[in-house]
């Protein structure tokens, strides 16, 4: 194998060896858990590679960055004018001179032959602004409801407490690329 899993992170040896290392590969977080992944570069960018060419992602013509930011600065503009947001409020999401997202691919070490998980880093993105600003909004409201579930610890306390009829079944299931999976023409908007 051309990489190494479950390095603990520490600074100091990833600074020591970033230097060798980077010529030759890439030095990246694991998807899941605290360990750092070293990977050959050809390695990574097939993997890069084998997600876009999976038929989730489609390719463009022309960057559509310039557009999305027509579009959201139209929708909001109307908003203003319509008293729906004060004017402060249009000029701090409005997007300008914006990038179009970066994907990258984080390892998943605890999968058979360490598959990349797909990230749309849309931070500087057409839609930047406004994410950021429901995000805000909604963030007071997340762990307050029953349903919420804080991690694999509190899953299992929450789960032994269930009785279950002798004629029920509880059952698990393992999403695959679930949110890059989804049908954009069927999903709601």
């Amino acid at each position: 194998m051309d990489y190494c899993t479950h390095v603990p992170q520490t600074s100091l040896w990833v600074g020591n060896l970033s230097g060798f290392f980077v010529s030759i590969g890439t030095i990246l977080p694991a998807d899941k858990g605290r360990a750092t992944v070293l990977m050959n570069k050809e390695e990574y960018y097939s993997k890069v590679n084998q997600l876009i060419q999976s038929g989730t992602y489609t390719l463009v013509q022309k960057d559509p960055t310039k557009n999305q930011e027509t579009i959201i600065s139209h929708e909001l503009k109307n908003l203003e004018r319509e008293d729906k947001i004060p004017t402060m409020l249009y000029n701090r999401l409005r997007p300008t001179g914006c990038r179009p997202p970066l994907l990258y691919g984080l390892p998943n070490i605890h999968k058979s032959g360490i598959p990349l998980r797909p990230i749309v880093y849309c931070i500087g993105s057409p839609s930047s602004n406004v994410s950021k600003f429901i995000s805000n909004m909604i963030s007071p409201l997340f762990g307050k409801t029953r349903s919420n579930i804080k991690n694999s610890t509190h899953f299992m306390q929450t789960v032994s407490r269930v009785c279950l009829r002798s004629d029920k079944m509880m059952v698990s299931f393992d999403g695959s690329s679930l949110f890059t999976n989804v049908p954009i023409d069927e999903a709601y908007l």
